[in-house]
C-alpha cells in the first residue's frame, strides 16, 4: 500500500475509535437529530435487508444475498446504547496538514480540503474493508443515503448504534453541507469497530503519522437509558 493511502486509512482509524477522548460539549438538539436521523435511516436500510428481490437486482452472489438474510433478522427499532463521534471540519483541515508532512498530499487548499471531507465520509468503508471483500459489497449493496434540512450541527458527526447480542452495529456519517445534511447509514461488523487490531495495523505499516494530535475529536457514550429519555 502507498504511504498516502495508509496514513490516509490511519486517520479514518483514528477518527472511529477515539473513544478515549474528552466527552463532546453538543447541544441536546444535536443530539437528538443524530440519534433519531440514524435511527430513521438504519431501519430503512435494515427494509432493503429484509428484500431478498431488492439485493438480487444488485449481486448474483449467494454468499453476500446470505449475508444480507442473516442482516434481516437484526431488529434495528431498539439499540442498546450509541456513541456518537464529533468531527470539527477546521479539526480535520489540521490532521491533513499534519499528514501531509509524512504523505504525498495534493497541495492545493481546495483540492486538499475536498478531500478530507471525501475521506471523513468514506470511513464506512475504510472500516468494512477490513472485514473482506465480500463484507464490504454486502453492506454496500444495503447503504443507505438522505439529505436533511440544516440544523444546529456544524461537526461532521459519526453515529454508531449498537444492537445487544447482535453481529453487527450501524454506523451512520453526519456531513454539514451549505444548508443541508448529508446523511449515510451501513451495517459495520461490531469485532472490527471495536478491536484495536486495525489501528495497530496501520500504525505499524506507517509509524511517522502515530504521532498525530487527535484531541480534537470528541466522542460522546449514550447508554440504553439515555436512549429511551432521547427517543420518547
Amino acid at each position: 500500500m502507498k504511504k498516502a493511502s495508509v496514513a490516509l486509512a490511519l486517520l479514518l482509524g483514528l477518527i472511529l475509535t477515539a473513544s478515549g477522548c474528552t466527552p463532546a460539549v453538543q447541544s441536546q438538539k444535536g443530539d437528538d437529530f443524530a440519534v433519531k436521523s440514524s435511527l430513521t435511516l438504519s431501519q430503512k436500510m435494515g427494509k432493503l435487508a429484509d428484500s431478498s428481490e431488492y439485493v438480487k437486482l444488485f449481486t448474483s452472489s449467494d454468499t453476500i444475498v446470505s449475508e444480507a438474510d442473516e442482516l434481516s433478522a437484526m431488529d434495528l427499532s431498539n439499540p442498546s446504547r450509541a456513541q456518537i463521534i464529533t468531527l470539527p471540519e477546521q479539526s480535520l483541515s489540521q490532521l491533513m496538514d499534519q499528514l501531509a508532512q509524512a504523505a504525498s498530499l495534493p497541495q492545493d487548499e481546495t483540492v486538499r480540503g475536498l478531500l478530507a471531507r471525501r475521506l471523513a465520509a468514506s470511513a464506512p468503508n475504510v472500516i468494512n474493508g477490513q472485514a473482506g471483500a465480500t463484507w464490504l459489497a454486502t453492506t454496500s449493496v444495503l447503504t443507505v443515503s438522505e439529505t436533511f434540512s440544516r440544523i444546529d450541527m456544524t461537526d461532521i458527526t459519526y453515529v454508531i448504534l449498537y444492537y445487544e447480542g447482535a453481529p453487527a452495529a450501524t454506523l451512520t456519517v453526519l456531513m454539514p453541507d451549505g444548508d443541508f445534511i448529508q446523511a449515510s447509514t451501513t451495517y459495520v461488523k461490531t469485532e472490527t469497530l471495536e478491536s484495536a487490531q486495525l489501528i495497530a495495523q496501520l500504525v505499524s505499516a506507517f509509524p511517522e503519522a502515530s504521532g498525530l494530535d487527535t484531541s480534537a475529536i470528541q466522542t460522546r457514550e449514550l447508554t440504553q437509558d439515555d436512549l429511551d429519555t432521547l427517543l420518547a
